[in-house]
């Protein structure tokens, strides 16, 4: 009866991102929404956001690892701006944004860098690539 605990937990920790992530109908939105849920330390989520290969390449443990380093250096205090998005087919996109914090860019994301997101059904995930890798 323990491990069926156990396995329906698990179910529902996989299924629960997925489902939460459901929101981002435009790359855009998928970009505003990650930035939210970092802020808000709500990894859980924010993992659910991207695509399963994504997934695939990069251990939970490892993303939540490498969020909380980002999010010490980056802080919450940021804002996103002059996000530009370069629809390549119905399905694939690349988006291009800025960090500014305190009125000073200090990332910058360009369409050259080719930070990609992908649709799956009505939703936007981010996809593995140069910039969203584990």
């Amino acid at each position: 009866m323990a491990i069926r605990a156990l396995i329906a937990v698990a179910l529902l920790a996989l299924v629960a991102p997925a489902a939460s992530a459901q929101t981002a109908s435009t790359p855009r939105s998928a970009l505003l929404q990650q930035a939210t849920l970092f802020k808000q330390a709500k990894w859980r989520t924010m993992y659910g956001t991207y695509t399963a290969r994504f997934r695939r390449s990069c251990p939970y443990a490892t993303f939540v690892q490498r969020q909380r380093q980002t999010r010490q250096i980056l802080g919450t205090d940021f804002r996103l701006t002059g996000i530009q998005v370069k629809r390549e087919t119905a399905s694939r996109a690349v988006v291009a944004y800025r960090f500014v914090k305190n009125g000073r860019t200090v990332a910058q994301v360009t369409l050259r860098d080719r930070d990609v997101y992908t649709r799956i059904g009505t939703r936007w995930f981010d996809e593995l690539d140069r910039v969203s890798t584990c």
